[in-house]
């Protein structure tokens, strides 16, 4: 990962919404809807969608569209690479 990939990912998590909404679905195995984590933050569907979108471009994040709505994927080997290089990186 460079350096321009670790500063996107930290970019994205530079809000305590996109923290909260990253912590609820890097949890969650099978994913988490869209929807419910709008409604657990109490806020509305499109600003919870624009947030997601900020995690997804840094790689955080994954959705994918189901029958029953977005449903919101970790990015695990993202997440891992990212936390890999943050450990080793020297300045």
């Amino acid at each position: 990962m460079n350096k321009k990939q670790i500063a996107k990912a930290c970019l994205a998590l530079g809000s305590s919404t996109r923290i909260a909404m990253f912590l609820m679905a890097k949890d969650v195995f099978d994913g988490v809807l869209l929807h419910d984590i709008a409604e657990k933050l109490n806020i509305t569907y499109v600003t919870a969608l624009f947030h997601i979108n900020k995690l997804v471009d840094a790689k955080l994040l994954r959705k994918k569209k189901t029958e029953a709505g977005v449903l919101l994927l970790a990015h695990t080997k993202s997440i891992d690479e990212l936390l890999t290089t943050l450990k080793s990186y020297e300045i």
